[in-house]
């Protein structure tokens, strides 16, 4: 089985829990012959950087700017790299669109962390809320104006 990790996380991280587990769940993979790379074209990423070189695709740059442009660069690159070694499953390593682009592929996403969307679903029943309460103030105006 061949697994292709996307480049995101170490793209956004230079140290943190998600790009570690991510080196270290390619590096057990492949000690189990599970044939697990890492393309990182751009990235900024110290545990990528000792990631032994026949795990990864990357180029390591202790920083660079943030840039839209830098990352659309980045991704397009990482999608040449990963279509070219042809996986079975292709897994994106942090929240990116670029998944979609990659065709033809058995797909994983991991979400670690809910707080984001917790807390946006938080503010959407706020802001329902606090919208419900004015049309039914302006409504009660209204009717009361009726009657």
């Amino acid at each position: 089985m061949k697994i292709a990790f996307t480049g995101s996380i170490f793209f956004n991280q230079k140290i943190g829990g998600i790009s570690r587990y991510y080196v270290n769940l390619v590096s057990q993979l492949n000690l189990n012959n599970v044939d697990a790379k890492i393309f990182a074209p751009l990235n900024k990423n110290l545990y990528l950087k000792e990631l032994h070189k026949k795990y990864k695709t990357s180029n390591y740059l202790s920083r660079f700017p943030e840039s839209k442009i830098l990352y659309f660069i980045n991704e397009s690159l990482s999608n040449l790299c990963i279509n070219s070694s042809k996986p079975d499953i292709v897994h994106e390593t942090y929240y990116s669109k670029n998944i979609e682009k990659l065709k033809g592929y058995k797909k994983v996403v991991t979400i670690y962390d809910f707080m984001r969307i917790i807390q946006n679903l938080k503010l959407m029943k706020k802001i329902i809320q606090s919208n419900l309460q004015i049309i039914l103030y302006v409504f009660q105006k209204k009717r009361s104006k009726t009657l």
